[in-house]
């Protein structure tokens, strides 16, 4: 059976952690990059990270579009959205597409 998974800062993963979701709080880029490539294995069907580490990871999140497991998903953190999520979002449908209708 395939799992979720969050990335993402205490208080988020903490959230999803009471919903029998495994999560992971990186200290660092390094680590942010590690958990992503560890969830990206085939284990999870679906990745929840932070928009906060969003930078940290976007070849990662770029490479990770061509593939149809795991499927990851920018939400907003403990300090709110950045739109980052929104956009992937938005960019994707218009490449679907061919218009954003958003």
């Amino acid at each position: 059976m395939l799992k979720l998974g969050v990335i993402g800062d205490y208080n988020t993963v903490l959230t999803f952690k009471t919903a029998g979701i495994h999560g992971i709080c990186p200290k660092s880029r390094e680590e942010a990059r590690r958990a992503l490539t560890d969830m990206s294995d085939g284990r999870y069907a679906v990745v929840f990270v932070t928009e906060n580490f969003a930078g940290d990871l976007e070849d990662l999140l770029e490479a990770g579009q061509s593939k149809s497991i795991p499927a990851i998903i920018l939400i907003p953190g403990q300090k709110g959205s950045q739109q980052l999520g929104l956009q992937r979002i938005k960019d994707n449908m218009e490449k679907a597409v061919g218009v954003n209708l958003l």
